[in-house]
């Protein structure tokens, strides 16, 4: 349950525009994936991810998956 508080820690933090906090948790070797990123760094997920102001205003997380060290979640989100 821990590994599932942090990513969705991640979201909210997102929400809160706190890309410090999200800095902190991230390891170096972090990588992202996404339908429009495909295993970018944690520079280029800053960088694509969390532009100014931030995109969405609301985000409902529908599933979190966790295998190894990897975490797949389905969300919907409401853009501001």
């Amino acid at each position: 349950m821990e590994r599932e508080a942090t990513v969705r820690g991640l979201f909210a933090a997102y929400l809160a525009n706190r890309k410090d906090e999200v800095s902190d948790m991230l390891t170096e070797d972090f990588t992202f994936s996404s339908p429009r990123d495909d295993h970018i760094d944690k520079a280029a997920y800053f960088e694509h991810c969390w532009p100014q102001p931030p995109v969405f205003r609301a985000i409902h997380i529908e599933r979190v998956s966790l295998e190894d060290n990897e975490a797949l979640v389905r969300y919907r989100g409401r853009k501001a």
